[in-house]
């Protein structure tokens, strides 16, 4: 099973890593001419299952029931999730029912807040 694990994670971390660099790339050439920080946010999503990737290879060698393993999958799961949320305030088409909550100067607390309890108690769990 450590042989499938390893390939699987070499795998994500390179695409994912390769997706993050290309996302970037044409971040740096057309979204930040337009102060569109959108597509930054979903790189750094992306760039959390890169590391994810690099925790199957890391983690390869051992019990795929690792609590520090499934503890690192957890917590990179919450920054991905962090980072989409971050990022939905950049689209440009939000539903209409939701647009007004999105769209406040509050997101980011609604956002952080959740991520915050939720990252302490993984942590603690760890």
């Amino acid at each position: 099973m450590s042989d499938l694990h390893f390939f699987y994670g070499c795998w994500q971390f390179s695409v994912c890593l390769f997706a993050f660099v290309a996302l970037m790339a044409i971040w740096w050439h057309i979204g930040r001419r337009q102060n569109d920080f959108g597509q930054v946010w979903l790189a750094l999503s992306v760039l959390c299952w890169s590391f994810s990737g690099g925790v199957e290879v890391y983690y390869a060698h051992f019990d795929s029931g690792n609590n520090s393993l499934n503890g690192l999958r957890s917590i990179l799961s919450l920054f991905n999730s962090l980072f989409i949320l971050l990022a939905l305030p950049w689209f440009r088409y939000i539903p209409k029912r939701i647009e007004a909550l999105v769209k406040s100067q509050h997101w980011q607390t609604f956002v952080g807040v959740p991520f915050l309890l939720l990252l302490l108690l993984t942590i603690s769990e760890l």
